[in-house]
């Protein structure tokens, strides 16, 4: 049987992974390309935050950089050239 009360959990790491949690719900039941972008971005970057506290500082730094920082850009720009004008939306 594992034992769980010897295991640490600070105020700042179930922060962390409540909000990668909820980022990862937001970008699978969010309705709005930008929204959902904009939620997978913020999960990048908490997952960064998560290889930080496990003392990965290369593995965080490349998440931060490529990941969540061209990954991003490449999105936002793909949906931005990309975006379909609704015409019910102008009327």
């Amino acid at each position: 049987m594992i034992d769980f009360s010897s295991l640490s959990t600070e105020p700042f790491e179930v922060a962390l992974l409540l909000i990668m949690l909820l980022c990862l719900l937001a970008t699978i039941r969010l309705k709005e390309l930008y929204q959902q972008a904009v939620a997978f971005v913020i999960y990048m970057i908490s997952l960064s935050g998560i290889y930080w506290i496990l003392n990965a500082p290369i593995l965080s730094a490349f998440q931060l950089t490529i990941y969540a920082g061209t990954t991003s850009v490449i999105l936002f720009a793909a949906l931005s050239i990309f975006r379909e004008e609704n015409p019910e939306e102008e009327t």
